[in-house]
């Protein structure tokens, strides 16, 4: 699941995503990383991960962390992606 979901990233234009395996787990990748750089960038992950959760028949629990602050979502309501958004962009923020 995580191998498709950093593969429809992979695609998205603006983003720099990498995935690293899990010593637990060969063979997947267990953690993606997405550097997220200026609001547009931010902008075309949350295009791009809504969908992507559009695609999937069961929304998978998906944990996002950055400086230190985590969110899980367990689904693409308008409320959860709104949440994370706000996490994302405080990071942002954080970085000027």
């Amino acid at each position: 699941m995580l191998q498709t979901l950093y593969d429809w990233l992979r695609r998205s234009p603006g983003l720099e995503v990498t995935a690293e395996p899990s010593p637990t787990h060969q063979g997947a990748a267990e953690i993606v990383n997405i550097v997220l750089s200026n609001t547009i960038a931010l902008s075309s992950f949350l295009v791009a991960l809504r969908a992507w959760l559009g695609t999937r028949p069961r929304k998978p629990p998906i944990t996002f962390e950055a400086r230190g602050v985590r969110v899980t979502l367990t689904d693409d309501s308008p409320e959860s992606m709104a949440t994370l958004e706000r996490m994302l962009r405080a990071a942002l923020d954080d970085d000027d």
